[in-house]
């Protein structure tokens, strides 16, 4: 009997020590994400509005595109207006991204970053007066190491780097407890709920962590590691009607937006300090590389362009107060930028929309920025006034911080004599230029010299009838006696073997040193085309076949050789341009492919394996085409 007891004794004891356990509140982010570029159904507003309205415990966060309010207010001016009473009137519903076009950031620039939220917050303010913009949070991981000084700029106090339901698109470094200082690289320090080193990725599926479902395995491991308010997160997609997210394990739990889980749950301060960096940001794009890289050079050259006119135009008028300024082309320049970066053309740029793939869209997107770009810089033509048509001048721009020299081609006039042509400077001074015949059009010829520009200003050169500068030694290109080819100029000396695919067998930096760059004494070879092919099943090199070098302009001012060469029978052609007086080698290639290519890790193509295993051959850079 007194065993019994005893026994029983113990094993209630036991069952109050897990009851106390269990007993600890955990907290729980739910949000929405999305918008009218991405998805955001019509009806969805009136959903979210009488869903919250109905349930008290309930917080959510927005991560919606602000132009979507332009059209709930158009096509649902009921459920506009009801929702932005209750948006104004409940401290339960937080807005973590007004980014224009919920950008990965990561993969943009830092301007085209700083307009994502500035265009974003007056977007949005133009629908919330009383817009709250206290914390970032986002669904994916549009994250970046520079955003601690952007959100400090714009009046954020803190961060989330969390994105548990949406690692597929890639995720961050687990580090850290319940608070964390994120450093930015300028120093900037911003308060920041990280992903905490003990949130484990999920073990049954590649795109959630342990948070997205606030399991109860990952908030009691929160509890073991001293994380006192631990919290779960979940952003629903702008569609999914499923009320407060109805997948969460741990109990009891408490939903809350992320600036009062911060301000009014957390511990409040660290003293952790955390300088996250680009690589913190673990990336996973996975589709195909080919459309990802068309994209990113769209975007990239778009993103140069606008921010070169709009520099050239604040130059313009600062010299010439009469330039007009081209407010409405620059505004609708970044704005179709901007939307070109949105997040679900780089997930999905397949997919399609309205008829069309993201891709296409961004191809639209990007066409109309440089459109706009390059109206902007023409305009500068006309400036300043007062010139005869028969003078031909070019003012050249320099929208850098520093002096900068750069090559600068012109089409001459069909009756120039080449003769007798000079580039004259500010100075009155003739320098050396070189005539070069172009293929298109065909049978124009360009005049080609080196500009120097002051910092972010310009300098004025004139093309005379008049004698030319004595040819001055300069960068060339020319074939040697061994079949090898020579390129030259006062930065490199670079000599290429045609019979190695026209791989690089040297090249001398002459302002280091005459360093070598080239390892003989390595396996591979320098400027080596290199992949593993699916059909042959092998590594198949360019330096297996000889390459045709061909010699298309040689100085004084700048060369150019063509390698002419070929893959696995597939034909390509490089370009390895010098300048003078210019430290950057430029190379450009262009691949001949007739038909799809499979190159790669090898894979098993079995579904079981292929779809849902966790070897993906894009991850391995190993077999890809180097």
């Amino acid at each position: 009997m007194n065993r019994i007891l005893c026994n029983t004794s113990i094993w209630i004891f036991i069952l109050l020590i897990g009851s106390s356990a269990y007993a600890q509140k955990a907290y729980f982010v739910d949000g929405f994400h999305g918008g009218v570029y991405g998805h955001y159904p019509q009806g969805f507003t009136r959903y979210i509005d009488s869903t919250f309205r109905s349930q008290p415990d309930w917080a959510i966060c927005l991560e919606i595109e602000p132009a979507t309010w332009d059209a709930v207010k158009e096509k649902e001016p009921r459920a506009y207006s009801d929702f932005l009473k209750l948006y104004s009137g409940t401290d339960r519903i937080e807005y973590t991204n007004p980014g224009f076009a919920q950008s990965y950031l990561f993969n943009t620039s830092g301007e085209s970053n700083i307009r994502q939220f500035t265009v974003g917050i007056k977007e949005a303010g133009k629908h919330f007066p009383d817009l709250r913009f206290h914390t970032y949070s986002v669904e994916e991981p549009c994250f970046t190491s520079s955003l601690p000084a952007i959100l400090k700029s714009l009046g954020a106090n803190y961060a989330v780097l969390k994105n548990p339901n949406t690692c597929w698109g890639g995720y961050t470094a687990a580090y850290g407890g319940e608070l964390v200082n994120w450093v930015g690289p300028d120093g900037t320090k911003i308060t920041t709920v990280p992903r905490y080193a003990c949130e484990e990725l999920d073990t049954d599926t590649t795109w959630r962590t342990a948070a997205a479902n606030a399991s109860r395995d990952y908030i009691q491991a929160c509890f073991r590691a001293g994380i006192r308010h631990p919290a779960g997160m979940t952003f629903q997609d702008a569609g999914w009607r499923r009320g407060p997210w109805p997948f969460v394990e741990y109990s009891p739990i408490e939903f809350t937006t992320w600036t009062n889980y911060i301000e009014n749950i957390s511990i409040g301060t660290t003293d952790d300090d955390w300088h996250f960096s680009q690589e913190d940001v673990l990336v996973s794009i996975m589709w195909g590389s080919q459309v990802l890289q068309k994209i990113a050079r769209q975007v990239k050259s778009a993103e140069n362009s606008i921010i070169q006119a709009e520099k050239i135009a604040s130059i313009m008028k600062v010299y010439f107060p009469g330039y007009p300024w081209p407010l409405e082309k620059i505004n609708a320049a970044w704005e179709n930028l901007l939307l070109s970066q949105h997040h679900d053309c780089w997930i999905v740029p397949y997919n399609l929309k309205r008829g069309k793939s993201w891709a296409d869209f961004v191809k639209e997107w990007t066409d109309i920025t440089n459109r706009n770009s390059k109206q902007i810089i023409e305009q500068t033509a006309d400036f300043p006034p007062g010139r005869t048509k028969k003078d031909i001048y070019f003012t050249v721009f320099n929208t850098l911080g520093l002096p900068n020299s750069g090559l600068v081609t012109f089409p001459l006039p069909a009756d120039a004599s080449i003769n007798r042509i000079a580039v004259i400077n500010e100075k009155g001074e003739s320098i050396p230029s070189q005539i070069v015949n172009t293929d298109n059009p065909p049978g124009e010829k360009r005049l080609a010299f080196n500009a120097l520009v002051p910092p972010m200003g310009h300098a004025t050169y004139s093309v005379q009838n008049s004698l030319p500068a004595e040819k001055a030694s300069g960068v060339s290109a020319v074939m040697l006696d061994n079949g090898n080819c020579r390129l030259e100029s006062d930065h490199y000396r670079i000599i290429i073997d045609p019979s190695e695919g026209g791989a690089i067998r040297q090249l001398f930096a002459k302002k280091l040193g005459n360093k070598d760059f080239v390892d003989s004494g390595d396996e591979r070879k320098f400027n080596e085309i290199r992949g593993f092919f699916s059909a042959e099943e092998r590594f198949i090199s360019s330096t297996e076949q000889t390459a045709r070098i061909e010699i298309l302009e040689s100085g004084p001012v700048y060369a150019v050789v063509a390698l002419h060469g070929s893959i696995a029978s597939t034909p390509f052609t490089q370009t390895i341009t010098l300048i003078q007086g210019e430290a950057r080698i430029d190379f450009g290639i262009r691949i001949y492919w007739g038909e799809d290519t499979g190159i790669g890790e090898p894979t098993d193509k079995t579904p079981g394996d292929y779809y849902w295993g966790n070897k993906r051959p894009f991850y391995n850079d190993r077999y890809k085409l180097l």
